[in-house]
Formats: C-alpha cells, sequence, structure tokens
C-alpha cells in the first residue's frame, strides 16, 4: 500500500511503503550553528517498521533522527548513537515522522507551494522518556 496518495483508511497489518521515495529528501544531517551554539539533526529513513495506532498495529516507512546539540561550545546532549539501533517501536527514537502535511496544516507554510508538503515529526526528551505527555511533535 503507498505511505502517501491512498484513499484507504489505516488497515491493520498492512504496510505502508514510501513507493515513491517522498522520505528521501528528509533523510541527511542538517545543521544549525550561531557563533559556539549548534543543533545537527540526523534523519535516516527505516524500512518495515511495525507501527503502533489507536485503529491497530501495521507496518509503515518511517523517518527517524537523533541529535546533539552544543550550546556556548559545550555538548549539552547527544542521541546520535542511538541511530545505529534497529528498534522495533518507532517511538524508542527521540525523532520519528511518518505523517505528510500541506501548506495548509498548522503551521501554516505561506511560502509553500501548493504541492510541497513538509513532515510532521514527534520529538521525545530522553530525560523525560518515562513520562507520559512529555513528547511532542514538531
Amino acid at each position: 500500500m503507498p505511505l502517501f496518495g491512498s484513499s484507504h483508511a489505516t488497515e491493520i497489518g498492512y504496510y505502508y511503503k514510501d513507493m515513491d521515495n517522498s522520505l528521501n529528501q528528509y533523510e541527511g544531517t542538517w545543521l544549525y550553528t550561531s557563533g559556539t551554539t549548534s543543533l545537527k539533526i540526523v534523519f535516516t529513513k527505516r524500512l518495515k517498521i511495525p507501527t503502533r495506532s489507536p485503529h491497530g498495529n501495521y507496518f509503515s516507512d518511517v523517518l527517524v533522527g537523533e541529535y546533539e546539540y552544543y550550546e556556548n561550545g559545550i555538548l549539552k546532549i547527544n542521541t546520535l548513537s542511538n541511530l545505529n539501533v534497529n528498534h522495533d517501536d518507532v517511538f524508542d527514537y527521540n525523532l520519528s515522522g511518518i505523517t505528510r502535511i500541506s501548506k495548509d496544516i498548522y503551521p501554516k507554510c505561506l511560502d509553500c507551494a501548493v504541492n510541497e508538503y513538509r513532515m510532521k515529526f514527534y520529538f521525545t526528551e530522553p530525560a523525560y522518556k518515562d513520562y507520559h505527555g512529555f513528547g511532542s511533535y514538531m
């Protein structure tokens, strides 16, 4: 089943594959730097990951990521090594994304073209992973 563009609702047990390689454009290393403060985020695509849903479990290609953050030249956190682990649960990564959003979805992107999409990512703060409600999406 195609990951994007399918008219089917999420079906239990189905495999939603990134058939048109839409996720590939987000893969790689993204770096923000301002003086001695920097944030490095690395995204990679994982194939056929078991995915939980309120409607049931299914398989999907997903983007997962980890990050490294320096503030005033001092390393504050580095989760990049977690990308070397093949987790069965997408939420064991600190960043994960499976949902594509259009320019009209909040936060709106007034500069985006009509057929230009963004990804909705879930972020987990490693220090608070065991506490319900400390995750967020970006």
